[in-house]
């Protein structure tokens, strides 16, 4: 990691994925090497991880343990108030995908136990305090099932254009494939979350964080979130939690 932050081992966690897409591209294998940090413990403070490693012949006790860039988790986007209210009447957002000021661009370790207990709480005080007994109730719909060919082809798509390396070229490819998928299978919901992601990512004309452009390598102050509409934020009239 010298070659690619000051910090080392210690880089931001973007900054390593990102350095792990280059040396494999590079035809290089990367590996997280615990034989030192855990060795014998292993298995006692990671034993999922441990039963996956064993699963694929590895035992990280004594081996290292090849890695690869992959989804983590989500750092914001839609913007939420300490409530959980969005921009749209009767969404609410927690967790990974509100832009709540508890994440920024890059996600913080545990802060997900905060969004759960505080977040979770606050949002359904709120949702039970927005609801009217006069308002009938929402007709439930069922989305098309997506093929398992198209699944795995949108899930190669995303990682290869919409990953931790991103640019306008991909991103319009991307997002252009995504709506020719949708012509021929529906509105099924991969394609959906896909679309709002690679369309928001190209909207995005800088980097912050997990959200990289090598087009524009920079950070602007633009203050952008997905907002579903430009109704004003306002906090529930409810008790604190």
């Amino acid at each position: 990691m010298d070659r690619f932050h000051p910090a080392s081992d210690l880089a931001p966690r973007d900054v390593v994925a990102r350095a792990i897409a280059a040396e494999a591209a590079r035809g290089e294998t990367v590996f997280l090497d615990a034989r030192t940090a855990l060795g014998a413990a292993f298995a006692e403070h990671f034993p999922a991880v441990f039963e996956a490693c064993r699963a694929a012949g590895l035992d990280p006790r004594v081996d290292p343990i090849p890695v690869k860039p992959a989804a983590h988790y989500h750092m914001g986007g839609v913007a939420a108030d300490a409530w959980g209210r969005t921009s749209l009447s009767s969404l609410f957002a927690v967790g990974e995908t509100a832009s709540s000021g508890v994440h920024g661009a890059n996600r913080l370790a545990s802060n997900s136990l905060l969004e759960a207990v505080v977040f979770g709480r606050r949002a359904g005080e709120a949702a039970r305090a927005a609801i009217s007994s006069t308002r009938p109730a929402m007709a439930v719909g069922h989305a098309p099932a997506t093929p398992a060919a198209a699944l795995a082809a949108l899930r190669r798509r995303m990682t290869d254009q919409a990953g931790v390396t991103r640019d306008s070229s991909g991103l319009t490819d991307l997002v252009d494939w995504i709506d020719r998928q949708t012509r021929t299978h529906g509105l099924a919901l991969p394609f959906v979350t896909a679309r709002l992601v690679a369309s928001a990512a190209l909207a995005r004309r800088e980097s912050r964080g997990a959200h990289f452009r090598a087009d524009y390598p920079t950070s602007l102050d633009l203050g952008l979130h997905s907002r579903l509409r430009s109704e004003p934020v306002v906090a529930p009239r409810t008790r604190a939690a």
